[in-house]
């Protein structure tokens, strides 16, 4: 009886023995090819040298024939034994005298025939079995021609007897070369090892095969396209095309690949991350459109002068979401990527009572930061929500939701501007709020306001369709605008994840308060909205500066330094805990290697005409003063201020030398998130992921396609 193993010894023994067979065959085929190819080519060289042969026999004959129509002539022997006939000058009036040095010129076939005297032939026509040849009166034999050329003067004409042979006096020459008529293209020949090299290259185990496997699990984790593209009949096609040697791989064999590669790039990211010494955290929660709910967890740290992020999990969550289970959750996917509570700088989460209880339990307050982005979503949709522009907002609402609703309007609406000559792909359709989304009630007037005249008449047509604002409420809709833009460009700004947010927490929330404050409204609605607003910005952000984290990070970035901590508590905790960072010595970075390549990051946003960074400009006035003190801090604070547009982390690169201890501490805090929205863009990226398409993917793969369609190129390689 035979047993399990030698079962799987012999099943893979065929299987060797099937990729052998199918290789030689493989091989046998493109020797065949090549065999027939040489074949082909030998075949149309006897063609050409016939036809050469032929073409020679009737030139000779067309010119034996003109020479009996003008005269006697003497026979030219040539060494093979044919004859030519040479004509001897003839009675017709003023000829053209032409040296008749004729070479007829093809490699092992025909000799030179030479005759210096003067031809002048007359004008004739005579079929050949490429066609008709026309011999000229003017035309002679005179230089040598290039060689594989035949130097016969011909012209091939389709209606020659429509033309006058007494009337025509031109010359026409055209040199009909045997390399052009009757010549094949030349093909570089494989030899047997190259060409038994090209097919294993293609083997399943080949380098070219590997390489185009490797490159199609890249594509399908960068471009988030499911694992069936492989079996698609269009994706088949095209690499039969492009690599007709190459058998592309089903679906499992590509699932196997990227969960390896995935194994491979986390143990090398595992050990890239030890080498870090601070790292900061984003973390939220998601549910797909199959209810299932997830945590969502991205890494950030600075890495040589330059921020670097990842994702680092996208863990399923079984349980309720209480506060002990998601610290159990995040301290699993901590110790599964080696992260210790040590090296976690900070965590920045939303607002929700649940997961900021998880971080406290997890790394204790300190080290959280609560979303700036959220907490001004939070303020505008408080002030919008208790005052009566609520209301006013509601009659747009509902314009906007007849407009998505009706399918005539949504037609007219589009008519209309193809009528003004808008290109269709430039064809605006109105928005709609969604209480989620950030700033979308502004994006909503926004685009209401832009098309408010098109809007207009097209609500006229309708009797049962909502009543259209009036002319003075537009200038109150434009006012409202107005007062909540600056929010809209402040949560921009405070989104990115590729610069530093931490450090422009505190300013940029005191240049929104002093812009708000500065703005002038002229009806009472919107007056009302801006005092909510005010009140707002006081509530839910008066202890920014007690904020350890904020604070530090703006102290520590050569743009704002002090000039914004104009509490003296937070002021003085901030720089008596720099100093003693600075005394005690507590870390001995290594220098870290760098390149001196200069980059900026513009931070200027304009409101209507206002900068918002107004405040910032009139601070820097009086917060550049001299000092003769010599310690690192001293000299730090003494520095002038750095531009805005600058990058931070370029300036302290520069400052490493002079301040190698403060640049570490900078180091340190400029790479804390004020915000958790690269955790909201994990989550977008997952929702390309899941699509309807696409949404029986195991909840244990979805990490790992995140983790790696995080990786940057480099990493990737």
């Amino acid at each position: 009886m035979v047993s399990v193993s030698q079962i799987d010894l012999l099943e893979i023994m065929r299987h060797q023995q099937e990729a052998a067979t199918q290789q030689q065959q493989q091989l046998v085929q493109l020797l065949q090819e090549q065999q027939e190819q040489r074949r082909r080519e030998a075949e149309a060289r006897e063609r050409s040298e016939a036809n050469l042969q032929d073409l020679l026999r009737t030139t000779v004959a067309a010119l034996q024939s003109v020479h009996q129509m003008s005269g006697a002539g003497e026979p030219a022997v040539t060494p093979r034994g044919s004859r030519v006939i040479t004509p001897l000058p003839s009675p017709v009036p003023s000829p053209v005298p032409v040296p008749a040095v004729r070479q007829v010129r093809h490699p092992g076939q025909f000799q030179d025939v030479r005759d210096l005297r003067s031809v002048p032939f007359t004008r004739g026509v005579v079929e050949s079995p490429i066609g008709r040849v026309t011999v000229n009166n003017e035309v002679g034999f005179s230089e040598p021609m290039p060689q594989n050329s035949c130097a016969v003067a011909i012209q091939d004409i389709n209606n020659c007897d429509n033309i006058n042979p007494l009337a025509q006096t031109s010359k026409t020459t055209l040199s009909t070369g045997s390399e052009a008529l009757f010549s094949t293209p030349k093909r570089a020949k494989l030899s047997i090892g190259a060409a038994f090299s090209r097919v294993s290259a293609y083997a399943p185990n080949g380098d070219k095969s590997k390489q185009i496997t490797q490159t199609i699990a890249e594509m399908i984790t960068r471009d988030s396209l499911p694992y069936s593209m492989v079996e698609g009949i269009g994706f088949k096609k095209l690499m039969k095309t492009v690599a007709p040697l190459y058998n592309v791989p089903c679906r499992k064999t590509i699932t196997e690949l990227i969960d390896t590669k995935y194994e491979e790039k986390k143990t090398i990211i595992k050990q890239k991350l030890k080498s870090i010494k601070n790292i900061c955290l984003t973390i939220d929660e998601w549910k797909d459109m199959q209810l299932r709910s997830f945590l969502g967890v991205t890494v950030h740290f600075i890495e040589n002068y330059e921020m670097q992020s990842m994702s680092i999990a996208c863990e399923p969550l079984h349980e309720n979401h209480t506060g002990e289970y998601l610290s159990e959750m995040i301290l699993k996917v901590c110790g599964d990527w080696d992260l210790s509570i040590e090296k976690i700088v900070s965590v920045t989460t939303d607002n929700g009572s649940n997961i900021v209880k998880a971080v406290e339990i997890s790394f204790g307050r300190a080290k959280h930061i609560r979303c700036v982005a959220h907490t001004l979503n939070l303020v505008v949709d408080n002030s919008v929500k208790s005052t009566e522009v609520k209301l006013f907002l509601d009659k747009v609402r509902k314009i906007v939701t007849w407009f998505h609703q009706s399918g005539v309007g949504a037609e007219e609406l589009r008519q209309l501007q193809t009528q003004e000559k808008i290109p269709d792909g430039k064809v605006k359709h109105l928005v709609g709020d969604v209480s989620t989304r950030w700033n979308s009630q502004l994006l909503m007037i926004e685009r209401f306001i832009l098309m408010s005249s098109t809007i207009g008449s097209i609500l006229l047509k309708h009797p049962n369709a909502p009543q259209m604002l009036q002319a003075n409420e537009i200038v109150v809709l434009k006012e409202i605008e107005k007062v909540l833009r600056p929010f809209h460009d402040v949560t921009e700004k405070m989104s990115a994840e590729k610069y530093v947010t931490a450090s422009k927490a505190i300013p940029m929330i005191k240049c929104l308060r002093i812009l708000l404050d500065a703005t002038t409204i002229d009806s009472d609605l919107a007056n009302q909205l801006k005092y909510s607003l005010q009140t707002e910005l006081i509530k839910r952000f008066e202890n920014i500066q007690k904020v350890h984290l904020f604070s530090v990070a703006t102290f520590l970035d050569p743009r704002f330094k002090k000039i914004y901590l104009d509490e003296p508590l937070s002021l003085s905790k901030t720089i008596d805990y720099t100093n003693r960072y600075l005394s005690l010595n507590m870390r001995n970075d290594d220098v870290l290697a760098v390149t001196h390549s200069e980059s900026s990051v513009s931070s200027e946003v304009t409101v209507n005409g206002q900068d918002i960074w107004k405040v910032h400009h009139e601070k820097i006035v009086s917060a550049n003063t001299s000092t003769t003190k010599n310690t690192e801090l001293d000299l730090y604070i003494a520095a002038p201020l750095s531009n805005l547009e600058v990058d931070p982390l370029n300036v302290w690169k520069n400052y490493e030398g002079t301040f190698p201890k403060l640049t570490n501490l900078a180091v340190k805090h400029l790479s804390v998130m004020a915000t958790s929205a690269p955790a909201e863009r994990l989550f977008s990226k997952a929702g390309n992921i899941l699509r309807k398409t696409r949404n029986r993917i195991l909840g244990k793969r979805l990490p790992k396609l995140l983790f790696l369609n995080s990786l940057t190129e480099d990493l990737w390689q």
